[in-house]
């Protein structure tokens, strides 16, 4: 790749995939298609942010930004070192329940109010116990604003760069195993990619760069080793013989140099080189090129394969194949909706339930069989007053949960027939807390809202606290 914008002419073989992305202070792209089996490199590009944008610069290398590109297949890289990545584990349900029970584990621990975030998941391990899986978040606001940047070159997908870093690891370094730490070193920072199963399973950033250790080796080196030995742990790992660590390298000392200050404090690092044999280009392709633009190879690599599978954050934010600019996603409008559909059907099933008890009755008083339409009726009764009888958890709910309780996290709810709702969690402080009180006791149904205990925790500012509450008949002892 001598000639960087070099440029032949499409075969009518596979799609071309453009992919561009931010990396480090330039955005870079790349146009790829595979032929025969090869990965055949067609243009490169990078330009410094300070002179262009990303539609000037995405215009410049197509040519042209049409609505129906059917020719071109645009992807965009994402910077995903600002987002939350982290594994839960959730007991094996069916498939149509499995969201519910995996979005309810993730609300509970965002660090904002769940109208501010915005999340995606993926499985990692399923056995017949438990499922692991993989969660991303971030806040929605900061999706927005990059939607804002390059939503008008309607791509056909965002992918994280996380993501892309592992395919390129895994596709065009020259070392490949099914887990492997695999670390991409910057300028300024450091990516850290768990691979596991052959599929990107965790990854964090350390603020720890080449620049950094040119300027202080010896800071830097021991600062680069405890924080490899933190993530290792975070990983589930307890030593580096368990798992190897790669660091992405196009042969430059410093990086050499870092890798090699890991290895002498005990942890099993190689330096790799990009392999070409996958690749082709119009000139010679040097390995040099091959990891200036590791990234959006990576991205495009990932959308060439159809079956490819990626962590969309941005599913709800953007629909590639809507003409009208982006509707955000609204969990309260959702919400709402899907609380509106299932009043609807309690009345439903309550006043059917009525009409078909009150239609027994007009049958069985003129039939013969009164017996039996007697036990029916009693049946008929007793289901209607548990009905009535039971606690609307929905609206409960939503009064702990509306506006008016910011600050307020809730860890665990109680209830028992003739006994006091129970609610426990943490709070901010003592403010918050009077606050929430007040707004429980102006709910309809709730009376004697009272705070049982508060007390600060040993580490940090938050309280902990508990309070009970009557809830219409529900608590009423009989």
């Amino acid at each position: 790749m001598n000639n960087k914008n070099s440029y032949i002419k499409e075969a009518d073989m596979q799609p071309t995939v453009v992919a561009i992305a931010q990396d480090n202070d330039q955005l870079k792209a790349v146009m790829l298609k595979k032929n025969n089996g090869l990965f055949e490199i067609i243009k490169t590009q990078s330009s410094d942010l300070s002179r262009t944008n990303w539609q000037t610069f995405a215009e410049e290398f197509i040519g042209h930004v049409k609505d129906d590109q059917d020719n071109i297949k645009l992807v965009i890289g994402y910077d995903s070192a600002c987002m939350i990545f982290y594994h839960i584990t959730v007991p094996v349900v069916k498939d149509e329940k499995l969201d519910a029970l995996i979005r309810l584990q993730v609300e509970a621990r965002f660090p904002l109010p769940v109208e501010q975030m915005a999340f995606a998941w993926q499985i990692i391990r399923k056995d017949h116990k438990q499922i692991t899986v993989a969660i991303a978040a971030a806040r929605k606001e900061q999706l927005q604003n990059f939607l804002a940047d390059v939503s008008a070159l309607k791509p056909a997908k965002i992918i994280l760069s996380y993501e892309a870093i592992a395919k390129t690891w895994k596709e065009f370094f020259s070392v490949r195993k099914q887990d492997a730490l695999v670390l991409d070193i910057g300028h300024y920072r450091t990516d850290v990619c768990l691979v596991e199963d052959d599929r990107l399973s965790n990854v964090t950033s350390l603020d720890i760069g080449t620049n950094d250790f040119l300027e202080d080796r010896a800071g830097t080196a021991d600062r680069f080793d405890q924080d490899m030995r933190s993530i290792l742990e975070n990983f589930g790992f307890n030593t580096s013989a368990q798992l190897p660590v790669y660091v992405l390298s196009d042969g430059r000392d410093v990086i050499n140099e870092m890798a090699s200050c890991l290895n002498f404090t005990g942890l099993d690092v190689t330096t790799i080189l990009p392999k070409t044999g996958k690749l082709s280009a119009p000139g010679e392709i040097q390995t040099s090129d091959i990891y200036e633009y590791r990234l959006v190879i990576g991205l495009a690599a990932m959308a060439i394969e159809p079956a490819c599978e990626n962590i969309n954050i941005f599913e709800g934010l953007y629909n590639p194949k809507q003409k009208a600019s982006p509707q955000l996603y609204s969990p309260k409008i959702s919400a709402g909706i899907a609380l509106a559909m299932i009043i609807l059907l309690i009345f439903v099933c309550y006043f059917t339930d009525v009409a078909r008890l009150k239609a027994l009755e007009k049958h069985f008083t003129s039939s013969k069989e009164r017996a039996g339409c007697s036990i029916l009726l009693e049946q008929q009764k007793i289901i209607k007053e548990v009905a009535i009888d039971r606690p609307d958890l929905l609206e409960i709910f939503g009064y702990l949960t509306r506006d008016g309780n910011n600050g307020v996290l809730l860890d665990t709810f109680h209830y028992k027939k003739g006994q006091p709702v129970t609610i426990a969690g943490q709070v901010g402080n003592d403010e918050f807390l009077y606050k929430f009180q007040e707004n429980l006791l102006t709910k309809k149904g709730l009376s004697k809202v009272r705070i049982q205990n508060a007390k600060k925790q040993e580490q940090g500012e938050m309280l902990n606290f508990s309070i009970i509450f009557d809830y219409k008949n529900f608590t009423k002892k009989k």
